[in-house]
């Protein structure tokens, strides 16, 4: 690789990183005019998976409480997303056509399994952050996110994070 391409992709990320601060300085100013909508991630727990909330991204962290084949967590996030946007395009309706996507941890020893990776999530309280075994997660607006978040605490402990990170959607 010549030079002229590394400048370019250094470029190129530069770029990318001004355009994601503008993006996220939008939602810095304007978060605290946002208004929490009730959204109980417990309430989606079946065949063995649940949900938490995952810091300092924006997305909704999947668990399983033990292996799995790959095609229950699909299934799974599927049901999950057909039912978020039902149950949120009934107290808003700017989820409708609820904007996220589905990641599902694979590894090339185990490709029909769930595949567990130690992430960041909230704790039960909001009030702290934990390592958890995650199989999957779904990943959405960052202003979405905080609207969904379910208190104050867990709003607070996220959007702290959120200020400190320099995250890029990349997929």
């Amino acid at each position: 690789m010549g030079d002229a391409y590394v400048n370019s992709v250094c470029t190129k990320y530069q770029k990318t990183l001004q355009k994601y601060n503008v993006y996220k300085q939008k939602l810095v100013t304007t978060a605290t005019n946002l208004q929490s909508i009730s959204f109980n991630v417990n309430a989606y727990e079946k065949n063995g998976f649940g949900l938490v909330w995952m810091t300092p991204d924006a997305r909704i962290g999947v668990y399983s409480q033990k292996p799995q084949k790959l095609r229950l967590l699909y299934d799974f996030m599927v049901d999950v997303k057909e039912q978020m946007e039902k149950d949120l395009l009934s107290k808003d309706k700017s989820f409708r056509n609820f904007g996220c996507h589905f990641c599902l941890f694979v590894s090339a020893e185990n490709q029909a399994h769930t595949t567990p990776r130690a992430s960041e999530v909230l704790n039960e309280t909001g009030t702290d952050v934990k390592t958890t075994e995650l199989v999957g997660y779904i990943q959405m607006d960052d202003q979405q996110y905080y609207w969904l978040l379910p208190d104050e605490n867990h709003r607070q402990t996220w959007f702290n994070d959120f200020k400190r990170h320099d995250f890029i959607v990349t997929t």
